[in-house]
């Protein structure tokens, strides 16, 4: 996949969730807690482009090992910056309400989709004969 593909593709899925977050920062429920949905959807297109970089070099390095680590480090980065989006979030605000986390898992869904297929075609080998 080239970056110009991984761009044509990223921006539309970026856009999409963010039209989510826009329709959920409208209403009552989640529209105070919205902020977080915002800081979480910047905070993921950026890990998503360096999953990218990241995974495309470890797509065609030699030790195909990498690249499995890529994606292993990718998973449990992205749950574990959710996590401290989500407490540091709820020591600052402190939220009545536990639907607080909804907007951001929202948008941790939304990319976790995109970069599973984006590493999914990065995984696989292009060239002739493959």
């Amino acid at each position: 996949m080239t970056w110009k593909t991984f761009l044509i593709q990223l921006v539309p899925v970026s856009a999409l969730i963010a039209i989510g977050l826009i329709f959920m920062g409208q209403t009552q429920v989640y529209g105070p807690y919205i902020d977080l949905g915002w800081i979480t959807w910047v905070c993921l297109v950026v890990a998503t482009i360096l999953i990218y970089q990241v995974g495309k070099k470890a797509s065609n390095a030699a030790n195909r090992n990498a690249f499995f680590q890529v994606v292993i480090i990718s998973m449990l980065g992205k749950m574990f910056l959710a996590f401290i989006l989500a407490m540091l979030y709820f020591q600052i605000q402190q939220p009545t309400e536990n639907v607080f986390v909804v907007p951001l898992f929202v948008v941790y869904l939304g990319f976790t989709i995109y970069e599973t297929y984006l590493l999914m075609k990065l995984s696989r080998p292009t060239g002739p004969g493959l």
